[in-house]
């Protein structure tokens, strides 16, 4: 036989049911960061096949990528300018104020 805790306050009983918001927050930033990259691959008209050749990588690390809950800024950009795009990184402040970043490293000159 298991043995449950017993709940000892209403309070308990909430806390047990609802999902950790932050979990919950970063489950929806994956899903948006998902559904983004997908569609601006798609938008350009560009396969993951064609995405992987450029990063040098499989289709299925191309998928991982698309799929992931935490991408990091150099996998951002990488990805981005494989779709032949510039990352710009806009901070904004509560007063107002806005700082452009421009975060794509400068393409390095190809050599024929």
């Amino acid at each position: 036989m298991t043995h449950r805790p017993k709940l000892t306050s209403a309070e308990d009983l909430r806390r047990r049911r609802s999902p950790n918001r932050k979990h919950v927050a970063s489950i929806k930033r994956g899903v948006e960061l998902d559904i983004a990259l997908t569609e601006l691959r798609e938008h350009r008209g560009i396969t993951q096949e064609q995405v992987a050749a450029q990063l040098e990588t499989s289709r299925p690390n191309v998928s991982r990528i698309e799929h992931e809950d935490d991408v990091r800024m150099t996998t951002l950009q990488r990805y981005v300018m494989a779709l032949g795009g510039e990352l710009e990184l806009v901070v904004r402040f509560p007063d107002g104020q806005r700082l452009t970043i421009l975060g794509a490293p400068e393409r390095p000159a190809r050599r024929d």
